[in-house]
């Protein structure tokens, strides 16, 4: 989730996504059972007016960086590979705004989710302490949307996120600082899941980047 959001919030925002994520990936009879965690970025905001639960935020610099906002996910894990039945893997990662900050840290650590197949990012950019202008680093293959219309993102540091990933597809729609959900889109997001979900398994090259 983004900052002035929390788990809850964002799995709301998700819900039809998820939904068309479940259905494709368990397959037709249900085969694998697919999760969604939705782990609380560790640091509480202010209270605002009209919320019933106070938001939350990956980072602050005087409480904290990267260590915290790791370590928040990485508990999350956790957490959820107790309680299962059955051992788990995190295939995806879906992150939006500061979230995508964190997923792209997450990466750059290496070995904190093994069986990672494909990230979704929207509306985000590099994490503050990385340079504005890198070499691509990141080896998980990416599908990241930006908003023509994003006011609190501007595409150029979204297409700067995007540089940082060996295999990326960008993809620009018409509004603005939101993870998007439309049908259309949320196909799009099937079928890249589909595809490095499957490739992951069969040890498939990746395809190349490329911008839509």
């Amino acid at each position: 989730h983004g900052r002035q959001q929390c788990g809850e919030v964002f799995s709301q925002r998700l819900r039809a996504v998820e939904k068309r994520l479940a259905e494709a990936l368990e397959g037709p009879r249900g085969g694998k059972a697919v999760h969604f965690l939705h782990p609380d970025a560790p640091f509480e905001l202010p209270l605002r007016r009209g919320d019933a639960v106070p938001m939350r935020s990956w980072y602050r610099a005087q409480e904290g960086g990267s260590e915290a906002a790791i370590g928040a996910v990485r508990a999350a894990a956790a957490a959820a590979a107790a309680a299962a039945v059955a051992p788990i893997r995190i295939r995806g990662i879906l992150a939006f705004s500061q979230g995508c900050m964190v997923a792209a840290e997450l990466l750059r650590c290496g070995g904190v989710l093994p069986d990672l197949a494909f990230v979704v990012l929207a509306g985000g950019l590099l994490p503050g302490a990385w340079p504005a202008v890198l070499s691509p680093m990141l080896d998980v293959p990416a599908l990241i949307f930006a908003g023509a219309k994003d006011s609190i993102v501007p595409l150029a540091k979204t297409k700067a996120l995007a540089a940082a990933f060996r295999s990326h597809v960008f993809h620009v729609h018409d509004k603005g600082h939101c993870f998007p959900s439309r049908a259309d889109e949320c196909r799009q997001i099937v079928a890249f899941a589909q595809r490095h979900c499957a490739a992951a398994t069969a040890d498939i090259p990746f395809e190349r980047s490329e911008d839509l």
